[in-house]
């Protein structure tokens, strides 16, 4: 992804890589979202294992693609690879994303194997802001943060995402736990979403495109995706297919409006040399609100399952783990209704802790600097 949107931004004029970059966008969410429905349909007509299987055709497909089509203008230059800093990013993440998998889940906040991890996280991410400082190639220059408009994009594309995926992961397993949709019809109903973000995408890299400004198409979608992730919260068992699909597709329309109009302020606000690495900085933060929103959220919604689940262990009900019903969906079916309220009410406190989430990204995104396009 660091490359195509790098590629991009050295072929493509700043005025036109709202339209470039929305394409990339578009199948970003395409994707996002088609893999649940795959694999739905992988889970409910073949084995599991047809989830892997099926990356060798399509990376075969692009592998061609890509060595017969793509013809850069190359330029060399002496490189020297921060292996130090990338090590100490990486080891520093890996403890931080345990963390926040782990706490309140295998092991309790306050045990010594959560405290070790949050306290290497930080020692291993303070170092590696040192070695940033002397490496003479750093892999994240620290400078950048210094640009008002890559801090900001920054953060808001982890909020962005964070968002995203409560929805994507979270919304197919509220279909099936809750209202009793398969595997199949739960992907489904998630072409709402891919549909109505697909469309916002490609009209706003072309408005951008034609005004030269970006400001309001990400302001105007982080306050969509709130709304989408407050009407996903008042869904109940009684909650048809139709109405689902709707709050989806409003989801959807702000999310289009987003990340890559992001994207296009991040690579117009920094210098030409600095594009490929300001890139990928923003993608590692894209990828850590993915890592983080399906770990945090999965954290939430155990810890409230819980919570339901002792209430009715308390009346005589069937011992059950809030882990495995997240593994397997069909098991809910088989518990009294209590536990399925139980359930909802965890999936409407995820959807509810989300929509703020996405209106932290909207204050951060409001107070950004113009429009550079």
């Amino acid at each position: 992804m660091t490359l195509a949107m790098a590629i991009v931004a050295d072929l493509v004029s700043p005025r036109e890589r709202g339209r470039y970059q929305g394409y990339i966008q578009m199948v970003f969410v395409l994707a996002s979202v088609a893999g649940p429905l795959l694999g739905g349909i992988f889970a409910d007509t073949m084995s599991w294992r047809g989830v892997f299987f099926v990356n060798l055709p399509i990376g075969a497909v692009t592998l061609a693609v890509i060595a017969t089509t793509l013809d850069l203008p190359a330029r060399r230059a002496e490189a020297r690879i921060d292996y130090a800093g990338a090590a100490l990013l990486a080891a520093g993440l890996s403890c931080l994303l345990l963390v926040t998998t782990w706490g309140g889940r295998q092991y309790a906040w306050t045990s010594a194997t959560i405290l070790g991890l949050g306290a290497a996280a930080i020692v291993l991410l303070v170092a590696f802001g040192a070695q940033e400082r002397r490496a003479a190639q750093p892999i994240l220059p620290l400078r950048l943060f210094g640009d008002r408009v890559f801090a900001v994009v920054s953060i808001v594309l982890f909020l962005t995402t964070l968002s995203f995926f409560a929805v994507v992961v979270f919304a197919p397993l509220f279909l099936q736990l809750v209202t009793g949709a398969s595997t199949t019809q739960s992907g489904l109903l998630l072409l709402a979403l891919l549909l109505s973000g697909t469309v916002s995408t490609a009209v706003a890299g072309r408005l951008m495109t034609r005004s030269g400004r970006y400001k309001p198409f990400p302001v105007t979608g982080l306050g969509v995706m709130a709304i989408g992730l407050l009407l996903l919260s008042t869904m109940d068992a009684g909650t048809s297919q139709v109405p689902a699909a709707l709050f989806l597709a409003v989801f959807g329309l702000g999310f289009g409006l987003v990340s890559q109009i992001l994207t296009v302020a991040l690579q117009n606000a920094v210098d030409r040399s600095d594009i490929g690495i300001a890139t990928a900085a923003a993608n590692l933060f894209r990828a850590l609100g993915l890592a983080v929103g399906v770990a945090a959220f999965g954290a939430i919604l155990a810890s409230r399952l819980d919570v339901w689940l002792a209430r009715e262990l308390s009346t005589g009900a069937v011992r059950v783990d809030a882990s495995s019903l997240q593994a397997s969906p069909e098991s809910l079916r088989q518990l009294d209704a209590g536990v399925q309220a139980g359930v909802e009410d965890a999936l409407h406190t995820v959807f509810l802790v989300g929509a703020p989430i996405a209106g932290l990204g909207l204050a951060g995104r409001a107070g950004a600097q113009g429009d550079p396009a």
